[in-house]
């Protein structure tokens, strides 16, 4: 809670530094530690790449501190020898290997075994090549204050100057090179040319910078069409949220008053549903037919498969391939990447392995990562968490080293995977000789049976609403046919009953 530390408190001068109140809380939280540069910067996670935006795996630095994936800049500096973040000359052989260690899944300090967040003080000494990664705190305590300066995982002797500091939330030079909205590469003009390729991650980072900006108008057209998802909606007749079969979370969304509030509107009656409440809804109910499993025949250039799809575990992502592949996205689509003794994948119409895009129009699906990668399992590809759209793989042999990256949704119960071992490739496992989906079709869609049970709800609401209309309208008629007075006819007729009993007694008794 310190400033911008990993103690647990913070101190009246680091309280009175910071501004106090509300702006040292955001300044906590943004990392901007000058007034004028106030909720104007994006701080890079700590276990971030610098050019791919994404979760590193192989850590690689500059001699500056930026810390990079391997995979992803050593191709990039290849062409454009610069640091892509501060703009400064960067060659292949200055980089340097990073040894890192983790604990539970987690990146620690390798003397405290301590996790590094986000606001923890993280250095490198630079005396050899590969070098460890330290929080700041371990070094201070162990070398600079007892003044022995030796490296405490090598033992090699070291200089104040070979400490470089990776992430330093209190130091501004360091935040103001961790700061995304600064980096270089991410300016318009540098991603003219060909040395970038941009990853999900990136695209996504690029979108939000382009709508906060004048270049909003430039999005591409696709995106501001409506969604397979809302046509779909919108072609349905409106549900209540009473209506739907699991709605008893669901809130009226009205706003609450006060116990003594005298302009409250009170009990606010059912609502529209919301497509997501809906399709939450759709997911609910398939989740409670256990064991009902959706099928799909899959012809190919190479014999025709039947994938069986876990639509009662795997919902939300069976509906977005049943619901394309039953509007024909599908359908001649090429196989554009096929590994020999391991994967086959499509679903892309631009054949390039970057296009597609699932039924919202969104950067991704959430991710179900349950589930194994054994031959014949049909899986979700992605370009990192949650950015599952249309294309996905078949396994040509057991894959565990995916499970937990990608979602498995379905298998091969019908069809000789093997035969794609047989395709030639290219350098780039693309196949010479196209190999192509027929017209896919839908056997059994459990999605469907859903979606059409939940919007039936509405539908037998609709009718029933008609027909108490119906049966008014013929009470009303047949009210005034007797001499009645309308509406209030149900009360009316007993008081002039009354009444004639009134003016009969007299004439009996005479």
């Amino acid at each position: 809670m310190g400033k911008r530390s990993d103690k647990l408190y913070m101190r009246a001068s680091e309280h009175a530094s910071s501004g106090g109140g509300s702006a040292a809380a955001h300044r906590y939280a943004t990392g901007v530690t000058s007034a004028s540069g106030a909720g104007a910067a994006r701080p890079l996670p700590f276990d971030c790449c610098a050019l791919t935006l994404q979760p590193f795996i192989n850590p690689v630095a500059s001699p500056e501190g930026v810390v990079f994936e391997a995979s992803a800049i050593v191709p990039y500096l290849k062409d454009n020898p610069v640091c892509p973040s501060t703009g400064r000359r960067l060659e292949r052989s200055d980089l340097i290997t990073l040894e890192m260690c983790k604990e539970g899944g987690e990146w620690v300090c390798p003397v405290t075994l301590k996790k590094f967040t986000d606001q923890t003080k993280a250095c490198f000494i630079r005396n050899q090549k590969p070098c460890a990664l330290y929080s700041y705190a371990a070094v201070n305590d162990l070398c600079l204050k007892p003044k022995s300066l030796i490296d405490l995982t090598t033992g090699v002797k070291f200089k104040r100057s070979d400490i470089v500091i990776t992430q330093d939330p209190s130091d501004p030079d360091v935040c103001r090179r961790r700061d995304i909205s600064s980096f270089k590469f991410l300016a318009k003009e540098h991603m003219k040319g060909p040395s970038v390729r941009a990853s999900e991650g990136l695209k996504r980072v690029l979108n939000e910078m382009e709508a906060k900006g004048p270049l909003s108008s430039s999005l591409p057209e696709q995106a501001k069409e409506a969604s397979i998802a809302e046509e779909e909606h919108s072609a349905r007749p409106k549900l209540l949220t009473s209506d739907l079969p699991y709605s008893a979370t669901l809130t009226t969304g009205a706003a609450a008053s006060s116990l003594t509030s005298t302009s409250g509107s009170g009990p606010a009656g059912p609502r529209h549903a919301s497509r997501l409440e809906v399709e939450d809804s759709i997911c609910a109910h398939l989740r409670k037919k256990k064991g009902r499993k959706s099928y799909v025949l899959l012809p190919t250039s190479l014999g025709a498969y039947t994938l069986e799809l876990d639509s009662d575990t795997k919902p939300l992502t069976c509906l977005n391939f049943l619901t394309l592949a039953r509007r024909g996205k599908y359908d001649g689509l090429k196989f554009h990447r096929v590994v020999k003794g391991f994967i086959a994948q499509t679903g892309d119409p631009t054949g390039t392995g970057s296009g597609g895009s699932n039924i919202w129009n969104t950067t991704g699906i959430p991710d179900d990562l349950t589930g194994s990668h054994v031959l014949g399992s049909v899986s979700m590809a992605n370009a990192g968490p949650g950015t599952g759209k249309s294309q996905f793989f078949l396994c040509l042999r057991d894959a565990p080293h995916l499970d937990g990256r990608h979602d498995v949704f379905g298998r091969v119960v019908s069809g000789d995977v093997s035969k794609f071992d047989g395709v030639d490739t290219d350098k780039k496992d693309r196949p010479r000789e196209a190999v192509k989906l027929g017209e896919v079709k839908v056997i059994e869609d459990r999605v469907w049976e859903a979606t059409e049970f939940v919007y039936g709800a509405g539908e037998r609401r609709l009718k029933e609403e008609a027909k108490k209309a119906k049966e008014a309208e013929r009470r009303k008629t047949a009210a005034k046919g007797n001499g009645g007075g309308g509406a209030d006819d149900d009360v009316g007729k007993y008081i002039k009953r009354k009444a004639q009993e009134v003016v009969e007694l007299p004439a009996d008794g005479a």
